[in-house]
């Protein structure tokens, strides 16, 4: 968001004197930080000397670990190539959100940086996956954690996740043609049986276990 929209002047008081107002808590770091670049960025010129981001960072730490975000929601999608997409159409720019992706599976730190989003900004998140097994497992892997680190679940898992779709029944509701429809296969389908037994959809998500044997 541009800064002259987040700021008002005036200049009411004697002496050529003006009022700053911000329109936001969080808004007052942001120009605290700007700021804090400029003054390092005119130091360097006055100096001619070089500097990188990096070394800026090392200058001020404590001011740069905070988080500050004005998004209204996390958006957590399946494919590298959806998130290009809607880098593409400028997504979070219109809808003011976070999109990340895992590029199918997430790794340790796509699941910590999401975690740790979600500790600090407290926005909803939402997860997008493909509808068929393997995007119901992606899905449980955010929110649940892997079977594999089930050790380190506690640190990893986002319970706050909400599943946004694909749905089943999403077919019927967009009259989706057939030719975007696969069949699944029986390795897909072991695999969805494999997933109806796991502990936590019986105990924490049991409407899933009924949209899994809907598809």
């Amino acid at each position: 968001m541009p800064l002259h929209i987040l700021i008002y002047c005036s200049s009411v008081l004697p002496n050529g004197k003006e009022i700053l107002t911000l329109q936001r808590e969080n808004h007052v770091h942001r120009l605290d930080v700007l700021l804090r670049v400029l003054l390092i960025v005119q130091q360097l010129l006055q100096e001619n000397r070089h500097g990188s981001k990096r070394d800026i960072y090392y200058m001020h730490p404590s001011v740069f670990s905070d988080i500050i975000s004005v998004a209204d929601y996390i958006l957590v999608v399946e494919k590298e190539s959806v998130f290009e997409r809607l880098a593409n159409d400028q997504f979070c720019n219109a809808n003011r959100c976070i999109v990340i992706t895992g590029r199918g599976y997430p790794d340790i730190p796509t699941r910590r940086f999401l975690r740790l989003l979600i500790e600090k900004l407290c926005l909803p998140t939402y997860c997008l996956v493909d509808c068929d097994p393997y995007g119901f497992d992606i899905l449980t892997t955010y929110r649940f954690g892997s079977m594999q680190m089930a050790y380190d679940a506690k640190q990893l898992r986002c319970p706050e996740v909400c599943w946004l779709g694909v749905f089943p029944s999403d077919s019927e509701k967009y009259c989706l043609p057939q030719q975007c429809f696969l069949p699944l296969t029986a390795e897909d389908k072991k695999k969805a049986e494999a997933m109806l037994n796991r502990c936590y959809l019986q105990r924490e998500v049991p409407r899933w276990r009924h949209t899994i044997f809907e598809a």
